[in-house]
């Protein structure tokens, strides 16, 4: 963890010399508490407040928690180019740690994203090609924030086979995978406004896979 954080020392404090709260500590209780969904200065303040025991093990709280003021002033302050810089090492920094390989794709799932210069709109996969270092990713212009997930894992040993909703190994798997559907053996998929979707009929030809 220390190794972590100590990429937001990296971080340049825009603030006058005699700030009280430590400017990577501030990054990292920002980025915890959005990714338990804080979305202001306020909400990360009170998840500063609230948590303060167990965040002043992991970095310096020494003059308590930071307030909303002084979350909203840093912001205003921090260089945007350095920050999608230093995010970009810690999140590679962080899968590294975890034994993660590169990450395969981006979703938007709230607001819209730029990620290596396309607009992925919410509910859309951003594919990314094997091996890339570094993503970069941004809120879409004319937006503050966006909320987005990555998406990666070890990739498989074999081909698969992709039809409509299914992904398998063979064609016979994808056609139990539709019997099972039409019969209502899947899942129920909750929050859905309606029936579930008719799956269309296999085609005539081979699938081929990808």
């Amino acid at each position: 963890m220390d190794s972590l954080i100590s990429i937001f020392h990296e971080v340049r404090d825009p603030r006058d010399f005699n700030a009280r709260h430590d400017v990577s500590a501030m990054l990292f209780i920002a980025l915890a508490a959005t990714l338990c969904g804080a979305k202001s200065c306020v909400d990360i303040a009170d998840f500063a407040a609230a948590h303060e025991v167990d965040l002043a093990e992991i970095v310096d709280l020494s003059h308590g928690a930071p307030s909303h003021d002084s979350f909203s002033r840093l912001f205003r302050l921090l260089d945007p180019e350095q920050m999608a810089q230093a995010f970009a090492r810690f999140a590679q920094a962080l899968r590294e740690g975890l034994g993660l390989d590169p990450a395969k794709g981006v979703v938007a799932v709230d607001g819209s994203a730029v990620v290596a210069g396309a607009l992925i709109a919410p509910g859309l996969l951003a594919h990314l090609p094997a091996g890339l270092p570094e993503i970069r990713f941004s809120p879409a212009s004319g937006r503050r924030l966006a909320r987005f997930f990555v998406v990666g894992g070890a990739p498989f040993g074999e081909r698969l086979l992709m039809w409509w909703n299914f992904v398998a190994r063979s064609g016979e798997e994808i056609s139990r995978a539709r019997e099972d559907w039409v019969a209502g053996r899947f899942g129920e998929v909750y929050g859905y406004p309606g029936d579930p979707l008719a799956a269309p009929p296999l085609p005539d030809v081979p699938l081929k896979p990808r």
